[in-house]
């Protein structure tokens, strides 16, 4: 069946082990008190472990030459102190393995999170967040076990490597077999290993699709309510969910087949020690109690044999894991800066020269551009759909890079200003007003260095008045629900504008609602935008009759270029594009049509 959305993404890259091993050995040091108690526990471990059949057999040929006496009671006693040593080891170990493997998860995750943060627009426009997340929280967890079964490998391959002592010391011949069961269980892996990264990463981008998909119908429920596709989107989830089964099945059958390999090569290296033991006991090379130390080291050296055997399939999930986790740690943002300059005051001045840009190669949306805005002059942006206006907004905000010309702020060239200074200067209000699953107050305040509830409620009485909130039983403390579910477009406008009067922006960039508000409503977001925009550079992306009127400019658009600008008075004196656009979109809200319509109406019900 083809695979839905299992494609490696663009920002995937491939890298070999020894890259991967070596720089999440970088996230190591931090831990090194809990590494060392970790060697040291697992060194103490293995030497009780590896020599427990040697005092068995020691215990075993008392008995045999003396009975029970004292001196067994002593041995039995050291095998039992033996064991509680391998016990309080065991202990140590997995609290300090388990602070390591968190410890470098929440390391690991911390920078992954600031590398997304730091990525430019267009890297999220490409990529969906459902899958972005997955690697933030799912692989990342994988790493964190990765942490853990090397812990683990190490202290099996101590285990193994003590446990060859004694048994070489019993019979070389024997210890050659004994021996010959690492390099078999080697090839095998070898050929294991690549196969195993390949089916590792299809699962793990099975799981980062499904999680996408989830992500985008839950954010978009509504919409799917209102078509009446519940349905259909369900038929799509059990595909995908389906995909993902039959993905991660077949990933656990191939990675299953490991162990019964692994038990055929040990049947087979049973029937040689056994055929071996027969010949060396009835030649007399060893006596039956060091055979059976042989036997007994054997049997202790299974488990951590499988285990060292089992580290591979699960170490090539980690690595999978390791691989995508980098691939978005080294995605690089589009979006560049060559210098760090802070300008004393922002004035808000706004110099576009020659500004060519594209979203897509071949498809430009802007060639030799220019516009000026003075300080503290507020223009209105209109156009048709497509003719460029939120991309303005998004280069100013710098959250795409231009391919050519120049964008100077304060006769200083964009590049240059430090960015995270210059987006405290700047303030946008979406179309869509964004609110945190949080308080109004913390709502209002995101994002504000000096908090006081004296200059929160100025700045909501400023933006359209405060008496909606006071009429809330918890105030400022009153929760805000995802997306701002639970009040009104037009008082989530309300929030994002008083939010806007605390920041206290130098230049302001507002992309105007589409969606309708009552009377008053939109009385109270007038007054709010007029308080916002005085004496601040404004850039309105117009969708409304009362702002086009009292901008300073009018700045028309059509496919990239500026075809028209002045006030609005003169703009329709003119005659052209932006009076043809103002009969398509604006008319409808001015008081003579509102006016001429009622009359309209009044005179069809009369006749």
């Amino acid at each position: 069946m083809p695979w839905l959305g299992l494609d490696a993404e663009e920002y995937d890259r491939k890298y070999t082990d020894l890259v991967l091993l070596k720089r999440i050995w970088k996230y190591i040091p931090a831990y090194k008190k809990n590494m060392i108690a970790i060697i040291i526990t697992i060194a103490i471990n293995a030497m009780v472990v590896g020599l427990q059949p040697y005092l068995l057999t020691m215990l075993l040929g008392r008995i045999q030459a003396h009975g029970l006496d004292m001196e067994i009671v002593t041995f039995i006693a050291i095998i039992f102190l033996s064991n509680f040593i391998s016990w309080c080891c065991g202990v140590i170990n997995n609290i300090n393995n388990s602070i390591v493997s968190n410890g470098v998860v929440r390391d690991l995750r911390q920078q992954v999170a600031t590398s997304i943060f730091s990525l430019d627009m267009s890297f999220f426009d490409k990529h969906p967040a459902g899958k972005v997340i997955s690697r933030l929280n799912a692989d990342t967890q994988h790493v964190g076990e990765t942490v853990n079964l090397t812990i683990s490998f190490i202290s099996n391959f101590f285990v193994i490597t003590i446990l060859i002592i004694p048994v070489m010391l019993v019979n070389v011949y024997m210890g050659i077999i004994y021996i010959t069961l690492i390099p078999v269980i080697a090839l095998s892996i070898s050929w294991f290993r690549k196969e195993a990264r390949r089916r590792t990463l299809l699962g793990h981008q099975a799981h980062a699709t499904l999680h996408s998909f989830i992500q985008v119908h839950v954010d978009g429920i509504q919409i799917v309510k209102n078509f009446g596709l519940e349905s259909s989107i369900k038929n799509k989830f059990d595909e995908v969910n389906l995909q993902s089964y039959h993905v991660n099945v077949k990933r656990a059958l191939f990675l299953n087949i490991f162990w019964p390999m692994l038990e055929v090569i040990q049947g087979f290296l049973i029937i040689l020690i056994v055929l071996g033991g027969k010949f060396s006991v009835q030649s007399g090379l060893i006596t039956g109690t060091e055979f059976y130390l042989f036997i007994e080291s054997m049997w202790s050296l299974w488990s951590p044999l499988f285990r060292l055997a089992a580290f591979w399939p699960q170490f090539q999930v980690g690595l999978a894991a390791i691989e995508r986790v980098y691939s978005l740690l080294d995605a690089e943002s589009n979006v560049t800066q060559d210098g760090a300059v802070h300008l004393d005051a922002m004035e808000g001045r706004i110099h576009i020269k020659d500004l060519t840009f594209q979203y897509s190669p071949g498809k430009p949306v802007f060639t030799d551009l220019c516009l000026n805005v003075a300080p503290g002059e507020s223009i209105a942006l209109v156009g048709h759909t497509g003719a460029g206006k939120s991309s303005i907004a998004r280069l100013l905000l710098r959250l795409y890079e231009f391919q050519d010309g120049e964008i100077n702020i304060d006769n200083v060239n964009i590049r240059d200003v430090d960015l995270h200074w210059y987006r405290k200067q700047v303030a946008f209000i979406p179309q869509a007003p964004f609110l945190w699953s949080d308080s109004i107050r913390h709502n209002v305040n995101y994002g504000v260095v000096r908090q006081d509830d004296d200059r929160l409620w100025w700045a909501l009485e400023q933006a359209g008045g405060a008496d909606w909130i006071r009429r809330l039983d918890g105030e400022l403390e009153t929760m805000i629900r995802e997306n701002g579910k639970n009040i009104s477009m037009g008082q989530r406008q309300l929030l994002m504008f008083a939010r806007t009067l605390l920041q206290d922006p130098a230049i302001l960039i507002l992309d105007e609602a589409t969606a309708s508000v009552d009377p008053i409503t939109e009385t109270k977001i007038q007054e709010a935008l007029h308080t916002l925009m005085k004496d601040r550079t404004s850039i309105i992306i117009a969708h409304r009759l009362w702002t086009i009127k009292h901008v300073d400019r009018i700045i028309v658009l059509d496919h990239g270029k500026i075809v028209e600008e002045g006030t609005h008075d003169s703009l329709l004196d003119q005659g052209g594009e932006y009076a043809s656009l103002y009969e398509t979109y604006f008319t409808h809200q001015s008081y003579e049509f509102i006016e001429g319509a009622k009359r309209f109406l009044e005179n069809d019900e009369n006749t």
